[in-house]
């Protein structure tokens, strides 16, 4: 195929994905699980956590469910599934609720990213949960 004379940057783009290949696909799949792998290992663990471990894309799901009720170490209640992804946030993890896709307990964490940032997010979400506590 042969672009026209004046074609969009968007057209050539398209035109390169088709022509070239999937060979950049085995790589970008070991990469995308080994940072799954990497996350839920560090978060099977956790105490109230249950983690799905999905068979592809670029996420994983996380329930919660054992973490509702229990109170930050600032004495706040967690009430929901959007409590605790805001205490992740404030602990240096950003993830979405499940409750904005209808699947409240559970949040969202995204693996695009770059390994080191799967592994310290696991890390910053072990070390919160294990702060904790039943009672304020």
């Amino acid at each position: 195929v042969v672009l026209a004379a004046g074609a969009t940057k968007t057209e050539a783009a398209a035109l390169a994905a088709l022509e070239g290949g999937l060979g950049f696909l085995p790589p970008q799949v070991e990469a995308y699980q080994l940072r799954r792998d990497l996350l839920l290992d560090a978060l099977r663990p956790v105490e109230g956590l249950q983690v799905l471990e999905p068979q592809g894309g670029f996420f994983v799901f996380v329930r919660c469910a054992g973490l509702i009720g229990r109170y930050r170490p600032d004495g706040q209640r967690m009430s929901c599934d959007v409590d605790v992804v805001d205490y992740l946030l404030e602990e240096g993890v950003a993830g979405v609720a499940g409750s904005a896709y209808g699947l409240s307990p559970w949040f969202r964490l995204s693996i695009a990213t770059a390994t080191d940032n799967v592994v310290e997010a696991g890390r910053r979400i072990a070390r919160a949960c294990a702060q904790l506590r039943s009672e304020p």
